[in-house]
Formats: C-alpha cells, sequence, structure tokens
C-alpha cells in the first residue's frame, strides 16, 4: 500500500464513501479538503480555505466547483452535491477511482473516455491548482465546463445570498478575479479556458450532514461568479488554479514539479517497510505551519483546530524528533519559552499538561549550547512560579506534589465543561500533572549537573525525592492495585482512567517500579480497544459510549469513554519499561499497533482522528487529522522498531 487507493464499488456505498475525507495543506494554517467522492459534508470543506493571518483567520473563500463533461454535447456530472433530501448531482457515479498520493487524484471513466482530475496545494500560499487530462478517448468529442463557488466566510460560519457580496468580475485573458468582500483578500482563479461564460447565479440551500449531525446549522447559499468552458483539442492538460496572490505567470508543470520534490523529501527512511508507517510519517508533516513571523507553530488538528500550547508539546516528540526535523523542534521549544508567563505557557486556555520536551531535545540532539541558553533559563522560570503558586491556584502543596484550580476550572487535556462546569472535574492532584512535575524536576537536576549548577541542582533532587515519595503513599489504591486519578483534601477519585500511565511511562518513572505490571495490567483490561485507550471504564456509572448529538451532548460525552489514540505512545513506552523489550513483549505490542493502523482510512484519509467511540464499532470522531494521535502512534513504533533499525537522522527539506 503505497497510496490509499479507491474503486467504484467503495462509491456506490454513498454513506461509507462520504465518511472518508482527504486533506490537503499549504504550511500556513490554509488548507484544501472534501469527501472522497467530492461532495463537501461539513461547513469546514473547500476548495481553498486561505488563512489570512498565518495560521489563523481561515476562510472558506472557494467552496469548490460545479464540474460538467459533455461528450459528443451529451452532459456527464462530475461534482456531486447534497441538498435537502437529494444528492445531485450524482457524479460520484462516474468516479472510478480514487489515489491519495502523491495529491488527491480522481478517475473519471465514462465509455471510452477517461478523466484524470488532481488537486494540489501550493507550499507557502493560499493557492490550490486542479488539473484535468484526458487519458483516453478522442479529445474533439470532449469539453468541460467548471463552475466555481463561492463562499467567502469564516470557516465556522455559513453563507447566505446577500446584497452585500460583490458579484463583480474581473475577466482578463487567461484569469477571472473577484472581491467579494472589502475586508478580505480578492480571489483570482487562472485557467486556460477557450471561453469565461459571465453568467452568475446562487446555488441555494446546500446541505451539509456532519453539521446537522453535530447539531450546528447546515445550509448555506454560494455564488458562482461565472463558468469556464474548456477544449481539450490541442492542449495536454487543462486547469483552474485559485488563489488569493496576483500572478503574471503560470506554469502548473513548474508547480507541481516543486510540490512532489518538496514532498518527497518527506518520506520516511527506507528501512521502515510498514506502509501505514510511512503514510502517517509523510502526512505529519501538514501539521507544522509558519506564521506571519516566520516562526514555525503546530496545528492541533484539521479541520478546526488552531496552534494550541498544549498539543505542541505533546505531539512534538512524534513530529518532530522522531522523524529527524530537529531544527523544527528547537524553532517550537524556543517560540513557547519566549512565551512564558507566571511560569505558564499560552494556550487556548490554561493547562498543567505542557512538560516542554527540553531534556528528550538534547538527549536526541546534544545542543547543550541551545539548552543552557534558551531552555535552562525558562525552565528555572517555570520551576520557581510552580513552586510559589501562580494563576488558577496552582501551586506545590507542603508534601511537594502540585495542587490545582476549585470546582469551577479545567486546568488538565480533560477540559469539556458546560457553561462554567467541568464535565470531568479534576481539580486538586491530578496524577498524571504530578507524573510530569515530578520529571520536571528531575530534568533540571540533570541539567543543573550537567551546566555546573550544583546548588540548583541539588535543591531539585531533594524536591523530586520529596514528590516521589509523597506520590507512590498518595495515588496508590491499594483496593484496585491501581492509581487514583485526582485527590483533594479527604476525596479520592478511583475511576479508572488512562492518566496513571504517565506515572510509568515518562523518561523518569514517579511509580515504584514494583507496582508498574499491576497498573498496565488494570489500564489493559478497562480501557483498551483496537482503536486505542478510553478515557474512562465502562465500568464506571459516568461512562458514556458513544460519541453523539449537539454540542451539549458531545461536550459531556467527551472525556468520559472517548478512545484518544494519542495515549497509545504512552501505553506503548510504558509496556516495554514494565514487561521489558523482549521479542514477545514488542510482538505483541505491535499487534495492538497493526490492527489500530487499519484504521487510517475511517476518517481523514492517511490521517488519525482526534477520538472513536468507546463502543464499537469505535466509529471514528471529532477532527479527521490530530496532530498528536498521527505524532504518538508514530512515537509507538519507533519507540517498538528502534532496537532493529538504524536509520540515519534525517534532514528538514527547505523549499528554495
Amino acid at each position: 500500500m503505497k497510496t490509499l487507493s479507491f474503486d467504484r464499488p467503495a462509491f456506490q456505498d454513498v454513506e461509507w464513501a462520504l465518511k472518508r475525507e482527504w486533506l490537503e495543506t499549504n504550511g500556513l494554517g490554509g488548507y484544501s479538503s472534501s469527501t472522497l467522492i467530492g461532495a463537501n459534508t461539513r461547513r469546514y470543506h473547500g476548495l481553498l480555505v486561505a488563512a489570512t493571518k498565518p495560521p489563523r483567520a481561515r476562510y472558506v473563500l472557494v467552496s469548490g466547483l460545479e464540474e460538467t463533461l459533455f461528450i459528443d454535447n451529451q452532459k456527464y456530472d462530475l461534482s456531486t452535491n447534497i441538498y435537502p433530501d437529494v444528492i445531485y448531482p450524482k457524479g460520484y457515479e462516474n468516479l472510478s477511482k480514487f489515489l491519495l498520493t502523491p495529491f488527491p487524484t480522481f478517475l473519471f471513466h465514462i465509455d471510452d473516455i477517461l478523466i484524470e482530475k488532481t488537486v494540489f496545494m501550493v507550499y507557502d500560499e493560499n493557492t490550490t491548482v486542479v488539473s484535468y487530462r484526458l487519458l483516453t478517448g478522442e479529445a474533439e468529442r470532449v469539453r468541460l465546463e467548471l463552475r466555481p463557488k463561492i463562499a467567502y466566510r469564516d470557516f465556522h460560519s455559513l453563507a447566505s445570498e446577500n446584497l452585500n457580496l460583490n458579484t463583480q468580475i474581473q475577466v482578463r485573458k487567461g484569469e477571472v478575479s473577484l472581491s467579494p468582500y472589502p475586508n478580505l483578500p480578492p480571489v483570482y482563479f487562472y485557467h486556460n479556458a477557450a471561453v469565461t461564460d459571465k453568467s452568475a447565479y446562487w446555488y441555494k440551500k446546500v446541505e451539509y450532514p456532519e453539521e446537522k449531525e453535530r447539531g450546528f446549522d447546515y445550509q448555506e447559499d454560494l455564488f458562482s461568479p461565472c463558468a469556464l468552458i474548456y477544449s481539450f483539442l490541442n492542449q495536454g492538460e487543462i486547469y483552474c488554479i485559485a488563489s488569493t496572490q496576483k500572478k503574471e505567470s503560470i506554469k502548473v508543470e513548474e508547480l507541481r514539479f516543486r510540490e512532489e520534490k518538496r514532498r518527497s523529501s518527506l518520506e520516511a527512511p527506507v528501512e521502515i517497510q510498514k506502509d501505514e508507517i510511512q503514510m502517517l510519517w509523510r502526512q505529519s508533516s501538514q501539521f507544522i505551519v509558519r506564521a506571519k513571523d516566520g516562526l514555525k507553530h503546530v496545528i492541533a488538528g484539521y479541520h478546526w483546530f488552531e496552534d494550541w500550547g498544549r498539543d505542541t508539546f505533546i505531539a512534538l516528540p512524534g513530529l518532530a524528533l522522531v522523524t529527524g526535523r530537529y531544527q523544527t523542534a528547537k524553532e517550537l521549544l524556543s517560540v513557547y519559552s519566549g512565551f512564558i508567563s507566571q511560569g505558564m505557557i499560552p494556550n487556548r486556555f490554561p493547562d498543567l499538561e505542557e512538560n516542554p520536551d527540553y531534556h528528550e531535545y538534547y538527549l536526541e540532539t546534544e545542543d547543550s549550547e541551545t539548552v543552557m541558553r534558551e531552555f535552562y533559563p525558562a525552565l528555572k522560570k517555570i520551576i520557581k512560579h510552580y513552586k510559589e503558586g501562580t494563576r488558577h491556584e496552582i501551586r506545590m502543596d507542603k508534601d511537594g506534589l502540585l495542587t490545582a484550580g476549585d470546582e469551577h476550572t479545567h486546568l488538565t487535556w480533560m477540559d469539556a465543561s458546560i457553561g462554567d462546569q467541568p464535565v470531568t472535574s479534576r481539580h486538586g492532584k491530578a496524577v498524571e500533572v504530578n507524573a510530569l512535575w515530578y520529571n520536571a524536576l528531575k530534568i533540571m537536576e540533570f541539567f543543573g549537573s550537567l551546566f555546573k549548577d550544583e546548588n540548583e541542582g541539588g535543591i531539585f533532587r531533594d524536591l523530586a525525592f520529596q514528590t516521589k515519595e509523597s506520590f507512590n503513599e498518595t495515588f496508590w489504591d491499594k483496593r484496585t492495585e491501581s492509581l487514583f486519578d485526582v485527590v483533594r483534601a479527604d476525596f479520592k477519585d478511583d475511576s479508572v482512567r488512562p492518566n496513571q500511565i504517565f506515572a510509568i511511562s515518562l523518561p523518569f518513572p514517579v511509580l515504584n517500579q514494583t507496582r508498574w505490571k499491576a497498573v498496565l495490567k488494570k489500564v489493559e483490561d478497562d480501557l483498551l480497544t483496537p482503536v486505542g485507550l478510553r478515557s474512562l471504564s465502562p465500568k464506571s456509572p459516568d461512562y458514556c459510549g458513544v460519541y453523539t448529538g449537539g454540542p451539549y451532548e458531545r461536550d459531556r460525552i467527551y472525556h468520559q469513554g472517548c478512545v484518544w489514540p494519542w495515549l497509545m505512545g504512552a501505553f506503548v513506552v510504558a509496556s516495554l519499561k514494565a514487561f521489558g523489550r523482549t521479542k514477545n513483549v514488542k510482538l505483541r505490542l505491535m499487534k495492538i499497533l497493526d490492527v489500530m493502523l487499519t484504521h487510517i482510512q475511517d476518517s481523514g484519509l492517511g490521517f488519525y482522528p482526534e477520538i472513536f467511540d468507546g463502543e464499537a464499532p469505535h466509529q471514528a470522531r471529532g477532527a479527521i487529522a490530530q496532530a498528536w494521535s498521527v505524532s504518538e502512534l508514530l512515537r509507538a513504533y519507533m519507540e517498538l522498531v528502534k532496537d532493529e533499525l538504524k536509520i540515519e537522522k534525517a534532514r528538514e527539506f527547505v523549499l528554495r
């Protein structure tokens, strides 16, 4: 499986095909995305979704193209749309094959006519290229009509027919442009059409079933400013390019060559034989984006997530260290270390799981100069504020453990809330937060010794010793032989959750080694599924196994039973520590990963989604492509094979 591919029988199961989505990104936070059969099912789908203030302020400028093929003047549809109670047109009936790489490619087969369509985004530009080639058949018999469909709205919103939209177009040779709203960039359509038909109209009540299922508004109106009419005669390729950039000339072959060259540099080392891992390796680069100031960021997930601090640090090892993108890792760490405020790293909301991977970065790169100059001082600030107390009642207690928040705060990764009330109330001493706290202290002890800062190193050593003693006394549940999830005052939460695996998996395990196997057995018995670890045991009265309903219902379920694939990275590492790196242990874990990897075609094609239902058949839910899901699967796999593979460190590709 060098690429994901699907044939005609798959497209006839329309409901199944509409759940499979392709995604192209541009390194700025913008993207192009739709479903396997080309029908948009989300407000977030679009041919050109531009990041107008990279990597944020994303707008669906061009929703798609209405594609009509004429063979001997007989009309055949290539596009597919969803309207109230009807799918029209049914272009999927003429679709014979889809291939994912190097670009999303669609083959339409009608009698003896075979048309190939490709879609790709240009790196570092808000530009989407759509091209068509006639592979078989007589060119004089065939023409193609394309109608751009304009949305021009924030990607969280929907459009409707209105008088404020400027419908005037500018027509030049090989170019049509329009500027629907003064506060947004114009869009340029570059083409090699024979005729531009200036007739315009609205497509009314286009429906997005995914939004309907999620309890949001789900209908919109799309404006079509013109039609482009192409002939295949004397043209090896016809194209329509949607861009926010004014271009003096267009060379589609050059754009394609640059993209193919750039993407070929992102391939996994040849030593990696597993096709699914090669695909995740390649796709992992799509989460790394460049902001307007030129600094690197990580998009937490597509389509709707932004560059969140917590997600960045969880995803960083798999996205940047495992894949050898060391310069990217350095830039990401530098960006966030510069924004530390009262010991906290910025995010969509305050989080405690932001444990910067300075130690792992050093172990991978041995870049002691950068660590000493930039990162060591940043870590000192974090520890100081956590010891003395910082925002949201985050402070070190007298027993050396961290406590945080109150009944109205959501400070851990299990952060869903309804109004100001957290669904999963975890204020107090959370198990994974204190495992991270212990690791931060041990890392500071390590760096203190490395940089001859003996006084600081000794203080951190003593504090780490106290923390470990208190942790094992406080969190161990003798009855279940596992760890309490949260402890506060006279309350101990014995809910079985995956957070306890971090007490083993982190570089410095805070849990006494004699307890590792028991904890992992409990986690595996209660939480392990074919797609990852559940966020809560089905034995709990609060367990919810299916993530469905409107925003209220979904927020209530989010961390109460949904499977979170990103946790498998920690599970694999913890299992290897507890049971040893023997052949049988690694083989067993690899079998678990192999089953998980079959699901890279369940949602975002070639990616791994944010969550799954806790109950079989474990429907993929949430974002179709999640950075930490992809990165932690990569990390888990590489952890299992690193003893056998001798892979030269990868070099980053720089587009010139």
